[in-house]
């Protein structure tokens, strides 16, 4: 459903609609985005089911935690409308603890169903972006994979000069931060070589339809609305 929406768009949208989600104390309007945000990674062609399992998993725990928070230790807990008739304080647990996972979801969606050179590439053409932040910010999203790979090698290089250490050793990640400085200097130095600076053509053209505008003002517009409504 928004796998084909413009990034830069999609960023403000959901950037707006989590900001809207903090000035309500509506638990059924959080619930409302938490099935949005379901709706939109259900129908999403990039997400992968085994992946969004997993996401879900510590949002879930998370949630249970603010929801026993907001439900024991609660000064005086939050006042349920007549139609609600809850208990105050388990009021208040459930706003909290719905509020977290709506938060959760939105961020979740988006990030699973955004492509990151997509993004840098939008918000290069539609929020003009610098060339040198944005394709410095690109290279750090791809470094940060290897950097896994690489703190094996340390570890590996440590066992193999017989030098211990423990689990919360910071020796190795302290080597690996090392290299990361360098690591980050190499590219610098690789895109001033390659020109890096001024006004580049763009290889990747980023659209942006009427759809994207709709999607864009829709989703916040829809929240603020039924969050005024008393949802």
């Amino acid at each position: 459903m928004i796998d084909k929406m413009n990034p830069s768009y999609k960023t403000i949208s959901i950037f707006l609609s989590s900001l809207i989600i903090g000035f309500f104390n509506s638990y059924k309007l959080n619930f409302i985005v938490i099935g949005l945000g379901l709706l939109f990674l259900i129908t999403s062609k990039r997400v992968k089911f085994r992946r969004l399992i997993i996401a879900l998993i510590p949002v879930i725990l998370l949630s249970l935690s603010f929801f026993m928070a907001g439900y024991k230790f609660s000064a005086s807990g939050l006042t349920a409308s007549v139609n609600d008739n809850l208990d105050g304080n388990f009021y208040n647990g459930l706003v909290l603890g719905s509020r977290i996972a709506a938060y959760a979801l939105l961020g979740i969606s988006y990030s699973m169903t955004t492509d990151s050179k997509e993004l840098v590439y939008s918000f290069i053409q539609q929020l003009n972006l610098s060339d040198n932040l944005a394709f410095g910010i690109l290279s750090s999203i791809n470094m940060i994979p290897k950097l896994k790979d690489e703190l094996e090698m340390i570890k590996l290089s440590y066992d193999i000069r017989g030098i211990r250490y423990g689990f919360l050793n910071i020796r190795p990640i302290f080597t690996l931060l090392v290299r990361s400085v360098r690591f980050s200097d190499n590219i610098a130095s690789s895109m001033e070589a390659k020109g890096f600076g001024g006004k580049r053509s763009n290889y990747v053209i980023m659209e942006v339809s009427t759809s994207d505008y709709i999607q864009a003002i829709a989703f916040p517009l829809i929240i603020l609305i039924l969050g005024i409504l008393g949802i």
